[in-house]
């Protein structure tokens, strides 16, 4: 009832921040086990077009402190180290001077959280924001009110340490800004992307979908990420996508947990948005295999194409065998699958012979792939 008091009207928003909630969850225990101490940073923390004015639990930022205030806290009592810093970033004075004088007033409810609120541009914050985050690993969250402000060189700049990054990358404003050749639209993508893929864009007609992918090669190329994927977000209004958040990481469980927590929000954001759009009625059939969005239907064609694709990715990687781990974050990085369905399509390929079942090797009664055996394709030695 509080969310739906909350995100009246705002359906999208909510379940952007119902994936941010659920990743930092998971990424905040699988971090603080491993280093021991974390940064979150928010480039873009507002609050705009937030209901709750007390406590702001509608508002990334408010989110990021209460998820990982509890992490922490669950941690500090089994023992185990575990230190958090949020470091929260508004340019507009005015949403600036409400962040400064929330952190004020809740600093006490959050003890296990260093909470710092930054005035100022991303762009020109980024490096004393690089500074003033000194833990071994970093959670980047850039969510701009429009396209721009998260130049590449500021990204950089954040990104030279061990971290992921989210970026909500918003398709009705690119499409509107930059799908038309200009002077100015050359300059925003070089900005965005850097030089050489603009330069590979400059001069034709961009659709939103091109400009995401070129972002998608800019993690990889420009901020050496391993793996860029993203969730698509449905608008309410109209039939058509309103946010892809766009995710960097180097670990295959990156993108493990990032398709996990998909699959709990987004059906049931696109459920509501189906609901909403009949009038408030309810769907007989509301579960992840069906939802009726851009994420279900993508969802449904990957599981229709699985054996296809897997066997493309074994084929492909037959000179150069990936462990499991790897060959299912990379196919991953693409398609809305999880890893036990790939693991029972390379078994199957197995049985076929077309696969080498590796697994049987490091244990004969394993039935499945773990993460360290290798995917060896073995159909170009069948005669």
């Amino acid at each position: 009832m509080l969310d739906e008091l909350l995100y009246d009207e705002r359906e999208q928003t909510k379940a952007k921040h119902d994936l941010l909630r659920r990743y930092l969850e998971r990424f905040a225990y699988k971090i603080l086990h491993g280093y021991g101490a974390v940064d979150f940073i928010d480039g873009f923390s507002g609050p705009w077009e937030n209901k709750d004015r007390t406590k702001f639990r509608d508002t990334s930022f408010g989110i990021a402190l209460d998820t990982l205030n509890t992490v922490a806290a669950n941690l500090s009592e089994q023992g185990k180290e575990a230190k958090v810093r949020c470091i929260f970033n508004e340019k507009d004075s005015i949403a600036a001077q409400d962040l400064a004088e929330f952190v004020e007033r809740v600093r006490p409810e959050f003890p296990h959280v260093e909470i710092h609120a930054l005035t100022g541009s991303f762009e020109d914050n980024a490096p004393r924001i690089d500074r003033l985050a000194t833990h071994p690993f970093r959670l980047i969250f850039v969510d701009p009110t429009g396209w721009t402000g998260y130049p590449l060189d500021a990204l950089k700049t954040i990104c030279q340490r061990r971290c992921e990054l989210i970026l909500n990358f918003m398709h009705e404003h690119i499409q509107r800004h930059l799908y038309h050749p200009s002077e100015d639209r050359e300059r925003w993508l070089r900005a965005i992307v850097g030089d050489d893929i603009a330069a590979e864009l400059a001069g034709r007609e961009l659709p939103a979908q091109d400009i995401r992918a070129a972002v998608l090669r800019m993690f990889k190329t420009e901020l050496r990420f391993a793996y860029a994927c993203h969730s698509p977000i449905e608008m309410v209004e109209k039939r058509r996508l309103h946010f892809s958040m766009v995710y960097g990481t180097s670990a295959p469980d990156g993108v493990f947990v990032l398709r996990e927590v998909e699959k709990k929000a987004l059906p049931d954001h696109e459920w509501k948005v189906q609901d909403r759009r009949a009038r408030g009625q309810l769907s007989m059939f509301d579960d992840e295999e069906h939802s009726p969005g851009p994420y279900g239907a993508m969802r449904r064609r990957h599981l229709e194409d699985l054996p296809a694709l897997v066997t493309e990715l074994a084929q492909c990687t037959k000179d150069a065998p990936r462990t499991f781990e790897r060959f299912a974050a990379t196919f991953m990085e693409k398609h809305y699958v999880s890893p036990p369905e790939i693991k029972k399509q390379i078994v199957e390929l197995s049985k076929q012979n077309l696969i080498e079942p590796t697994w049987k090797t490091r244990n004969k009664n394993a039935r499945v792939p773990d993460a360290s055996d290798l995917i060896v394709w073995k159909a170009d030695e069948v005669t």
